[in-house]
């Protein structure tokens, strides 16, 4: 009986695994098409299926490998804002990829943005907080509170100080990355990048004179700080601290 509920869920979810594997394969194809075409008609078309097909996998199931592809797809397409978004999605579940981070940087500097420069707190200090990934300070928070209950068991069994001090310090370092994982979660304001150049709005709508003298530059990250109640405007704030409103489909959430 057992074997015959396990045959049918396979034979269930097989069809799906089948048909991402086969969707898979077929924008693969189309994006080497792409690459090796020497007809910017036949490029720009099979780059476009290549997309096409990746948007309908990502929309089912999103990982950090399928945004890399669409960002380089849309590298492709000369698109980078939209390529810097997919590569930030990315790294938002693998911050460690270097791949990534290496093609962030190429279509940053095609779409004209300043490198992001080394900072000592961010890259050293701070490593965790920003190169480890939601998923991963969940975890190691989890095997840390395990690590530390084991271990102050023990020290109630055996009267050993070295257990209660080891468990002390893991439930400290596990309450660091759950503070960590809150303060993204709740506190921090979400991230989007804007997938066109904008300039922004002192208020939501057109009617409102522009707070800034130029457009901010497509593939820029943003906080957003504010939707307003109709859905279509978003209040910003950019880099340089300032504020403002932008239409909600030039800011894509990361």
């Amino acid at each position: 009986m057992k074997w015959g509920i396990a045959w049918l869920l396979l034979f269930a979810v097989w069809p799906l695994f089948a048909f991402d594997q086969a969707t898979a394969e077929k924008a693969y194809r189309a994006y080497q098409d792409g690459e090796q075409s020497t007809s910017v008609e036949k490029r720009k078309a099979s780059f476009n299926e290549a997309l096409a097909l990746l948007l309908s996998m990502a929309s089912e199931q999103p990982s950090a490998k399928l945004y890399y592809d669409l960002g380089n797809t849309y590298f492709q397409l000369g698109e980078y804002g939209f390529a810097i978004l997919y590569y930030d999605k990315a790294l938002k579940s693998a911050p460690r990829d270097s791949r990534v981070r290496k093609n962030l940087a190429i279509a940053q500097a095609k779409a004209g943005l300043p490198a992001e420069p080394w900072n000592f707190w961010h890259n050293v200090v701070l490593f965790f907080h920003y190169r480890v990934s939601s998923e991963e300070k969940a975890f190691i928070a989890m095997g840390l509170f395990a690590f530390a209950f084991v271990l102050a068991s023990l020290h109630v069994w055996l009267r050993q100080p070295t257990f209660f001090h080891l468990a002390k310090w893991g439930a400290i370092v596990a309450c660091i990355f759950l503070l960590s994982l809150f303060w993204v979660q709740y506190v921090a304001p979400p991230e989007a990048v804007l997938v066109q150049p904008c300039q922004l709005r002192r208020g939501p709508g057109t009617e409102y004179a522009f707070s800034s003298a130029r457009p901010a530059l497509a593939g820029l990250k943003v906080d957003v700080l504010e939707v307003t109640s109709g859905g279509s405007w978003v209040k910003v704030r950019l880099p340089t601290g300032e504020e403002g409103f932008a239409p909600k489909e030039t800011a894509r959430l990361i």
